[in-house]
């Protein structure tokens, strides 16, 4: 299903999910980031910025003095803030990889408990976007396929400049793959 969310501070959040932190974090930074977020449910989701960060995009990081943070997935996008088209795949088992018409795709897995799981802006909630882990809780791996990062870089747009395929199937826990030079960071 595809559908438009908006951005802000520069990342599409991968809402109701956790991940295991990558042994070495700058194999897909250009794309994949991560984040702390607080472990109760019943606080909202949110990221917590470090001392000297601008942005998400920058790489927000947890603040000492919050022991219940879980680490939590964000796509970082081209675009500071404004509206990104989203396509969500269930395509049920590993596809086969074509990058022909992406300019950047990396893979990563992620944890789906007990709440929906769904890609988004900040402020997405998941009444008319697909869900991530349809299956039930447990790991499922997501590859995300991303295109038009470069046309208006940290800028506010008023129309989608970006486009973002998101496959996803059940599979365990993996570290995450870099699957186009452009999101492995030089």
């Amino acid at each position: 299903m595809r559908y438009v969310t908006r951005v802000e501070e520069a990342c599409l959040e991968v809402h109701g999910a956790t991940w295991l932190s990558p042994c070495d974090a700058s194999l897909i930074r250009r794309l994949v980031l991560d984040v702390g977020v607080p472990l109760s449910n019943s606080m909202p989701v949110f990221a917590l910025m470090g001392p000297g960060r601008q942005n998400l995009a920058e790489g927000r990081v947890p603040i000492a003095g919050f022991p219940n943070l879980v680490r939590a997935p964000v796509v970082r996008t081209g675009i500071s803030m404004g509206p990104v088209s989203v396509e969500v795949s269930d395509v049920g088992s590993m596809p086969a990889l074509e990058v022909s018409d992406w300019e950047d795709v990396a893979e990563f897995s992620v944890l789906v408990r007990d709440k929906p799981a769904y890609l988004g802006g900040f402020g997405q909630d998941d009444r008319d976007v697909p869900l991530i882990g349809t299956a039930g809780p447990g790991w499922y791996r997501l590859r995300v396929h991303a295109r038009g990062r470069s046309v208006a870089p940290d800028l506010v747009v008023a129309e989608p400049t970006e486009e973002y395929l998101v496959q996803v199937w059940r599979a365990g826990p993996g570290e995450p793959v870099a699957l186009s030079e452009s999101v492995v960071d030089s």
